[in-house]
């Protein structure tokens, strides 16, 4: 498997997240990478590098997708994403982008081992609303936090810490809609990035 090229903070979180049985993600305003399409990675690397040429970023596609193995294992973790409704609506890529990256969510919204919920824009201002926080727990039930900001990430095993993040994660589930509403309003959102057939002449 290709290692995806990262800043050093980040490096032990990927360590265990290749360890992990169970990992929770919170995202505010993108795509998770375990959920990510190809399309959408290669769009991120082009608007946040624009001096790397294509085949520059070709092998940062290639090692992100091939932390997707995970999802693949015979015994893969748990996953339970929740994603603000930003990162549906923002629109990495345009929009052929965005409707196949909002179409491969669909499947994971609520699978026999990967569950997606969606804080909506009508929930109001929520904790963790501003950032990322990812919940990683390991094979002895112990959990690592990462939490990230604007400008930095932070990893954190402290059980004071641990509680108060697992805490904040369990009040965005609450305020997130169940899988079910989830996947309608991705569905709604696609429409916003369906192509318009041209008009025959």
């Amino acid at each position: 498997m290709k290692r995806e090229y990262t800043p050093r903070r980040f490096d032990h979180c990927l360590e265990l997240e290749a360890r992990a049985v169970r990992i929770q993600e919170f995202c505010a305003g993108i795509v998770p990478g375990l959920l990510q399409t190809s399309a959408y990675m290669r769009a991120l690397f082009t608007e946040g590098n624009p001096q790397m040429s294509s085949e520059e970023i070709d092998p940062l596609v290639a090692a992100r997708l091939g932390r997707q193995e995970v999802l693949r294992r015979d015994s893969p973790p748990h996953f339970w994403w929740i994603l603000g409704e930003a990162a549906l609506r923002q629109a990495v890529g345009g929009p052929e982008v965005m409707y196949g990256q909002l179409a491969a969510l669909l499947p994971l919204v609520q699978s026999r081992c990967t569950t997606i919920q969606i804080v909506p824009f009508a929930a109001g201002s929520c904790t963790l609303m501003n950032g990322t926080l990812i919940l990683l727990t390991l094979p002895d039930n112990s959990t690592t936090v990462y939490q990230e900001g604007p400008r930095n990430g932070e990893i954190f095993d402290d059980r004071e810490t641990v509680t108060q993040c697992v805490r904040e994660y369990d009040l965005m589930k609450a305020s997130a809609l169940p899988p079910r509403d989830s996947a309608a309003l991705i569905e709604a959102t696609m429409e916003m990035y369906e192509p318009c057939e041209s008009p025959q002449t």
